[in-house]
């Protein structure tokens, strides 16, 4: 993913690369410099952050943000949506019991332990 190498320090190696004398020992790294600053070139117009992105390490996740324009950061790419977990009336009670039961009797708390 192309996106990840979008980093400030790596696109001043990419310029030491692209203006040095193109030898055998550097042509994959011009043509992976070139193509990285292609796309990174081909995303900025639509994603003005990407500017602000230069200066941090992004996962895959955040690569795939990024790319999207940041479209659908919290929903599930797999057609899930934005879903919040509900509770049901007795597991509402069971929580409710179980707070009252701890707040009577603090021994028995068991992150305290």
């Amino acid at each position: 993913m192309p996106v990840m190498l979008f980093q400030a320090r790596l696109f001043r190696v990419f310029q030491g690369v692209l203006h040095a004398k193109m030898g055998k020992h550097n042509e994959e790294l011009h043509r992976l410099a070139t193509f990285i600053v292609k796309q990174f070139v081909q995303i900025a117009p639509n994603n003005p952050k990407i500017f602000a992105e230069l200066l941090f390490f992004k996962s895959i996740r955040e690569s795939e943000i990024i790319s999207n324009g940041y479209e659908d950061v919290y929903n599930d790419h797999h057609g899930g949506g934005n879903k919040k977990a509900s509770w049901t009336e007795q597991e509402e009670e069971e929580l409710r019991r179980l707070f009252m039961e701890n707040q009577a009797n603090p021994e028995t708390d068991e992150v305290c332990k």
